[in-house]
């Protein structure tokens, strides 16, 4: 404690006691502060005593976690533990929860597929051994996995448990961490509906690739060069294959939810599409996704349900057409010229012409 506009200080003994000498009482403000608590300050208004109750400045502390099957405050915490705050999560357009994770949690390593509707792959706290790396995910105190069926909208928090304490609650299956989800639920009050629409467009890099003249003229001279018959090469034919492979792709994701109730039962229900169209042609990604959690209370009774259904469809990507476009020569034709109309394969075998 401090008397403002002065040097003249002092400390509090064990309960809180303290003496200090005020010139011009009258006037005088007295300071008091101390490590996480808020600084006050006080006019001492010509008293001699003046007591004080400071306030905690640090108010997360009293934030309470889900921990396990139970709750516990931030403050008693003493395993590591984060947060990760469910509005920063909903900000991303991530297929699953583990892409929406990545960059807002430290300790974790999360690497995507690229593809439309692939599941990321999560490590907490690096390489624990040489089977499967992915934690241990419990939704709504269910052990279960966050795949790409379920919406990451439903999402209200996530706390992810990174070290060995997390084991005593859940055996070996937290070698690699655990993710702990919970989703929303209705609140006291009349009906809240909301709506959220987010659309994004993706693109893959182009390469400059030699069209049919010069790659027919750098072809023809390395062939005459070694004194070898030239291949037989369709000089009509001028294909990108990267034209062919790739379009503009796109992202879109909707999610609408009523919810509400009284303080003895709460309602929340959402409905959410996600759709997601690869750069690559036909490859594509769509969810539906439905969610119901109630709750009521009546006396010593408490009934509800966490309910989710989802329906998803995925059209992967087969072979490596990255590659596969820079490798394919511009002399050969998308589909046969004949009225059976098959489609090249993506190779040749010198001056051999394979099909489908």
């Amino acid at each position: 404690m401090q008397v403002k506009g002065t040097s003249a200080s002092t400390t509090t003994s064990q309960n809180g006691a303290y003496t200090i000498s005020v010139p011009n009482a009258g006037n005088a403000v007295l300071v008091f502060s101390y490590i996480g608590y808020t600084t006050q300050e006080v006019a001492v208004n010509g008293r001699s005593t003046v007591n004080v109750s400071l306030v905690e400045s640090a108010s997360d502390l009293s934030e309470v976690v889900v921990v396990g099957y139970g709750t516990q405050k931030k403050k008693d915490l003493t395993g590591a533990i984060s947060i990760v705050k469910a509005s920063d999560v909903q900000k991303r357009q991530g297929t699953t929860v583990a892409e929406s994770l990545q960059g807002l949690a430290t300790g974790i390593r999360v690497r995507g597929g690229g593809q439309p509707g692939s599941e990321a792959q999560i490590q907490i706290r690096g390489l624990k051994n040489f089977g499967a790396n992915n934690p241990l995910y419990v939704i709504d105190g269910l052990v279960t996995s966050a795949n790409r069926d379920f919406n990451p909208a439903d999402i209200e928090s996530i706390q992810i448990l990174k070290d060995a304490s997390a084991a005593a609650i859940y055996g070996s299956r937290a070698a690699n961490g655990v993710i702990i989800i919970t989703t929303k639920r209705g609140l006291d009050g009349p009906m809240k509906i909301e709506f959220s629409g987010k659309s994004s467009l993706q693109t893959i890099p182009r390469y400059d690739l030699a069209e049919t003249e010069e790659f027919s003229r750098l072809n023809f001279m390395a062939y005459d060069n070694a004194k070898i018959n030239r291949q037989q090469l369709d000089l009509n034919t001028n294909t990108d294959w990267q034209d062919v492979a790739f379009r503009t792709g796109n992202v879109q994701d909707y999610n609408l939810s009523f919810s509400g109730g009284s303080k003895d039962a709460t309602y929340f229900v959402s409905g959410g599409y996600f759709g997601n169209k690869g750069t690559v042609i036909s490859t594509d990604f769509d969810r539906l996704s439905f969610r119901v959690n109630t709750k009521g209370t009546k006396g010593i009774f408490t009934i509800g349900e966490n309910l989710a259904i989802s329906s998803s469809k995925n059209n992967e990507m087969s072979g490596n057409p990255i590659l596969d476009v820079v490798r394919m020569l511009p002399t050969i034709p998308v589909y046969d010229a004949q009225p059976s109309g098959r489609v090249w394969l993506r190779r040749r075998s010198q001056s051999q012409n394979i099909w489908n």
